[in-house]
């Protein structure tokens, strides 16, 4: 949870989160919402939330470490996570948050609190004592607990386990162009809540021996939901190339090419080409290691204002 959190500060030092993008275009999206609404048309309050959460993911983890100072860091976290899901439809992700930051709390923190509300809540009580009885039936498991045969392996297996959790966020670092608008190295690099995408375009179908060209729209196949997500993530694009070369040699043609016409914006900035528009997909293939290099890299380009949803990054 360490890495989770200031790993996700680290990836909010950029020019964008520095200059509260996208938040101000989501909460003004926001403005209407009832009693809370005329707080999020003001910019500062993005600004407030782009900094604050800068801070609070860059030191929550060191404050979690200490007794003194982990009621406070746990009441901003609190407060972090219930914003998120008070504000953005972000799905388990803040509940899940909340939950594993109190694996930085005593283990035996439970048992306190139900020894605490024992004889004060009957139901309470009730259940600690049949909990009581099952821990008294359970098999003694200090056998082999408390050997010192098994203490190389396990700690073998954590510095592993570690090393992993250290090093694989890191990896978009080592390929060229912008994660957000790459997304290659993006998966478990902890970049939450950092860009806002959308894309539109079409597919086409070629067959190289009639030179018959037929042009596909996603939306006879795909989702709403899908079809948001198809146009700014290229390994789903590659996927749905496939998926369109596949169907039509099951229907007997083969070594058909698929091309793909797509254009994206990433924070606010103008549309452009996403794809190179010359390149048989049907022909390439992903991997996660190495660059893809049908991308068309990211022009810096002025910001536009749009309006955006933050379940479309």
């Amino acid at each position: 949870m360490g890495v989770v959190y200031f790993y996700g500060g680290l990836a909010k030092l950029n020019s964008d989160w520095l200059n509260a993008i996208p938040l101000k275009d989501w909460l003004r999206m926001k403005s209407d919402l009832p009693l809370i609404g005329w707080l999020f048309a003001k910019e500062g309050t993005a600004w407030f939330m782009s900094y604050g959460g800068l801070a609070l993911d860059l030191s929550i983890a060191f404050l979690l470490l200490f007794r003194k100072t982990r009621l406070f860091a746990l009441g901003g976290a609190l407060f972090f996570h219930l914003s998120n899901t008070l504000i953005f439809n972000i799905g388990i992700f803040p509940w899940l948050s909340l939950g594993l930051t109190a694996l930085f709390f005593p283990p035996d923190l439970p048992r306190r609190w139900v020894a605490w509300l024992r004889g004060r809540f009957r139901p309470i009580d009730r259940w600690a004592a049949r909990w009581d009885a099952r821990v008294a039936d359970a098999p003694d498991a200090s056998s082999w607990h408390d050997t010192d045969q098994f203490k190389p392996y396990i700690l073998a297996a954590l510095v592993l386990l570690a090393g992993f959790h250290l090093t694989y966020p890191l990896r978009h670092h080592l390929l060229k162009g912008p994660v957000a608008w790459t997304e290659e190295g993006h998966r478990f690099s902890w970049r939450m809540m950092l860009r806002w995408k959308s894309g539109h375009g079409h597919f086409v179908i070629v067959d190289p021996a009639t030179g018959q060209r037929e042009t596909i729209q996603p939306s006879k196949f795909l989702s709403k939901k899908q079809k948001q997500k198809l146009f700014t993530h290229p390994d789903m694009i590659l996927q749905f190339a496939h998926y369109l070369r596949d169907m039509r040699c099951d229907q007997g043609v083969e070594d058909v090419q698929v091309f793909a016409n797509i254009k994206a914006q990433l924070n606010g900035r103008a549309y452009q080409p996403f794809v190179d528009p010359e390149v048989d997909l049907a022909a390439q293939e992903w991997s996660a290691w190495k660059e893809t290099s049908w991308i068309i890299p990211l022009m810096e380009v002025e910001k536009e204002e749009k309006d955006s949803n933050p379940e479309n990054e």
